[in-house]
């Protein structure tokens, strides 16, 4: 999968364009609904501010994802990020429970293969797996419950959505990104699973 500019988005950028969007997901969110939010560690406390900000209760720490490998290559001057911070908020207050217990750090197992994509697997550069997708939207949703996804990509959540008894819905800024996550749900919705 290839970087768009759309994808590589300066720090200064992605993170304005993540607070003008959070009052939108406030205003059209159900009450009570849950809100997953995946952010660099540099970026957390601002979001974590701007959630609260504008009415969303957060969950005490985060969510780590750990990828089951590294992220960049070893160039002796740091310890290689293998990792990513998942924000859990809840639209005004804490009324929908999760529906099974499970621990803050998300690793990889037989039952959850959450390693993350080999670059060759991927449609987007930063396309999370299926089984993490499909696991966060269990765990905040009931059959038939609608699921959005305001930065679609590959589509791949409308995907997990789909696997787990849900409707999606995504919205997408690249064309090109919009055009692949459309055929792969028209592919997985005629096929009936993925």
């Amino acid at each position: 999968a290839q970087l768009k500019p759309t994808d590589n988005l300066d720090f200064s950028t992605a993170c304005h364009l993540m607070y003008s969007i959070i009052p939108e997901l406030a205003r059209i969110l159900k009450p009570g609904a849950h809100l997953y939010m995946f952010c660099i560690i540099d970026a957390f406390a601002g979001l974590k501010n701007n959630l609260e900000e504008n009415g969303f209760m957060l969950s005490p720490g985060a969510l780590v994802w750990d990828k089951g490998r590294q992220t960049t290559m070893f160039r002796g001057y740091d310890y290689m990020p293998c990792y990513e911070i998942i924000i859990l908020a809840h639209k005004g207050t804490k009324s929908k429970r999760l529906n099974k217990p499970a621990l803050q750090i998300l690793k990889d197992s037989k039952k959850h293969p959450f390693t993350i994509l080999p670059a060759q697997m991927k449609m987007h550069p930063f396309e999370k797996p299926l089984p993490l997708l499909q696991f966060l939207i269990e765990q905040s949703s009931q059959k038939g419950d609608l699921v959005l996804d305001p930065f679609c990509g590959s589509g791949a959540t409308i995907h997990a959505a789909f696997n787990s008894g849900r409707s999606g819905l995504g919205i997408e800024l690249d064309t090109e990104h919009g055009l692949h996550a459309q055929a792969r749900i028209k592919k997985v919705t005629e096929n009936g699973s993925g």
